[in-house]
Protein backbone atom coordinates (compact mmCIF):
# COMPACT_ATOMS: atom_id res chain seq x y z
CA UNK A 1 0.00 0.00 0.00
CA UNK A 2 2.57 2.58 0.75
CA UNK A 3 4.77 2.23 -2.48
CA UNK A 4 1.73 3.03 -4.66
CA UNK A 5 0.69 5.95 -2.74
CA UNK A 6 4.72 7.03 -2.52
CA UNK A 7 4.67 6.92 -6.87
CA UNK A 8 1.44 8.40 -6.87
CA UNK A 9 2.79 11.51 -4.67
CA UNK A 10 6.02 11.85 -6.62
CA UNK A 11 4.15 12.03 -9.98
CA UNK A 12 1.67 14.47 -8.54
CA UNK A 13 4.81 16.59 -7.43
CA UNK A 14 6.75 15.70 -10.76
CA UNK A 15 3.56 17.14 -12.92
CA UNK A 16 2.59 19.83 -10.62
CA UNK A 17 3.95 24.05 -10.45
CA UNK A 18 5.81 22.72 -6.97
CA UNK A 19 8.82 20.41 -8.74
CA UNK A 20 9.60 23.74 -10.86
CA UNK A 21 9.37 26.35 -7.56
CA UNK A 22 11.97 23.92 -6.07
CA UNK A 23 14.13 23.95 -9.38
CA UNK A 24 13.56 27.88 -9.64
CA UNK A 25 15.19 28.12 -5.34
CA UNK A 26 18.35 25.95 -6.74
CA UNK A 27 20.65 29.18 -6.35
CA UNK A 28 19.04 30.53 -2.98
CA UNK A 29 19.07 27.14 -0.85
CA UNK A 30 20.11 27.55 2.90
CA UNK A 31 19.34 24.22 4.19
CA UNK A 32 17.51 20.60 3.59
CA UNK A 33 16.35 18.80 6.10
CA UNK A 34 17.58 20.91 9.15
CA UNK A 35 17.39 19.62 12.54
CA UNK A 36 16.50 22.18 15.14
CA UNK A 37 15.90 22.27 19.16
CA UNK A 38 14.45 24.55 20.85
CA UNK A 39 13.72 25.51 24.35
CA UNK A 40 10.45 27.03 25.15
CA UNK A 41 9.80 30.57 24.77
CA UNK A 42 9.50 33.22 27.96
CA UNK A 43 6.58 32.41 29.52
CA UNK A 44 6.27 28.83 27.88
CA UNK A 45 6.04 25.77 29.38
CA UNK A 46 6.81 22.02 27.67
CA UNK A 47 6.54 18.96 29.87
CA UNK A 48 9.77 17.82 27.64
CA UNK A 49 11.95 20.85 28.03
CA UNK A 50 12.96 21.28 24.53
CA UNK A 51 10.91 20.82 20.82
CA UNK A 52 12.79 19.12 18.44
CA UNK A 53 11.99 19.02 14.51
CA UNK A 54 13.36 19.20 11.19
CA UNK A 55 12.80 22.14 8.79
CA UNK A 56 12.29 20.25 4.85
CA UNK A 57 13.84 23.59 3.18
CA UNK A 58 15.19 26.77 4.31
CA UNK A 59 15.94 29.24 1.32
CA UNK A 60 15.81 33.10 0.91
CA UNK A 61 14.04 34.58 -1.34
CA UNK A 62 14.99 35.86 -4.13
CA UNK A 63 13.22 39.14 -4.25
CA UNK A 64 13.74 40.15 -0.60
CA UNK A 65 16.34 38.09 0.20
CA UNK A 66 14.46 37.09 3.25
CA UNK A 67 14.33 33.69 4.58
CA UNK A 68 12.05 31.17 4.13
CA UNK A 69 10.97 28.07 5.91
CA UNK A 70 9.05 25.71 3.44
CA UNK A 71 7.30 22.56 5.28
CA UNK A 72 6.25 19.97 2.66
CA UNK A 73 2.39 18.80 3.44
CA UNK A 74 1.00 15.58 1.85
CA UNK A 75 -2.38 15.90 3.47
CA UNK A 76 -5.19 15.06 0.81
CA UNK A 77 -6.99 18.33 1.01
CA UNK A 78 -10.62 19.09 -0.77
CA UNK A 79 -10.24 22.57 -1.58
CA UNK A 80 -8.73 26.01 -0.17
CA UNK A 81 -11.54 26.32 2.62
CA UNK A 82 -10.20 22.90 3.81
CA UNK A 83 -6.23 24.06 2.96
CA UNK A 84 -6.74 26.93 4.92
CA UNK A 85 -8.04 25.10 7.80
CA UNK A 86 -5.01 22.94 7.57
CA UNK A 87 -2.61 25.48 7.21
CA UNK A 88 -4.46 27.06 10.66
CA UNK A 89 -3.53 23.12 12.43
CA UNK A 90 0.09 23.91 11.42
CA UNK A 91 0.56 27.33 12.52
CA UNK A 92 2.07 26.55 15.61
CA UNK A 93 4.42 23.73 13.75
CA UNK A 94 5.56 27.24 11.91
CA UNK A 95 5.82 29.68 14.81
CA UNK A 96 7.99 27.40 16.60
CA UNK A 97 10.36 26.63 13.60
CA UNK A 98 10.51 30.54 12.82
CA UNK A 99 11.43 31.14 16.27
CA UNK A 100 14.20 28.84 15.97
CA UNK A 101 15.82 30.51 12.74
CA UNK A 102 15.37 33.61 14.10
CA UNK A 103 17.26 33.02 17.90
CA UNK A 104 20.09 30.65 16.00
CA UNK A 105 20.70 33.21 13.19
CA UNK A 106 20.07 35.95 15.44
CA UNK A 107 17.94 37.81 13.32
CA UNK A 108 16.04 40.87 13.32
CA UNK A 109 12.80 39.40 12.02
CA UNK A 110 11.43 36.19 12.14
CA UNK A 111 11.46 33.92 8.82
CA UNK A 112 8.57 33.66 6.82
CA UNK A 113 7.07 30.26 7.00
CA UNK A 114 4.82 28.20 3.71
CA UNK A 115 3.29 25.11 3.65
CA UNK A 116 3.67 22.96 0.39
CA UNK A 117 1.00 21.06 -0.40
CA UNK A 118 2.01 18.83 -2.37
CA UNK A 119 -1.13 16.70 -3.64
CA UNK A 120 -2.75 20.20 -4.45
CA UNK A 121 0.66 21.58 -5.94
CA UNK A 122 -0.18 25.13 -3.73
CA UNK A 123 1.66 27.19 -1.56
CA UNK A 124 0.43 28.92 1.41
Amino acid sequence: RALPVARDLLATFAAGPLLPRLRSLKDHLVARELPVLLPPGKGEHSPVGVVSGTIDLLYKDPKTGRLVIADYKTDEVEGGEEMEARAAVYAPQGAIYARAIQEALELGEAPRFELWFVRMGRIR
